[in-house]
């Protein structure tokens, strides 16, 4: 059986470029040679404004319109 793989450097590269952050990295010896394992997570994001706000607006159209003014109150 033949694996392939990366470097760890080249494995640091990707998980960057894709968004991750590298939480630890190991290398796990394994006969004369060993690979890398690592742990990442997806750097948190925040939505960007347009994206909030279209969202808010969305809900607000999907209650319907409330309140004194639309004489959905007693």
């Amino acid at each position: 059986m033949y694996w392939s793989h990366a470097d760890r450097e080249t494995y640091l590269a990707w998980l960057a470029k894709a968004g991750f952050e590298v939480v630890w990295t190991r290398f796990i010896p394994e006969g004369d040679s060993g690979h890398t394992l690592l742990l990442a997570k997806r750097a948190p994001t925040l939505p960007s404004p347009n994206v909030s706000n279209a969202r808010l607006a969305l809900k607000r159209r999907s209650r319907g319109p409330t309140g004194p003014a639309s004489g959905g109150g007693n």
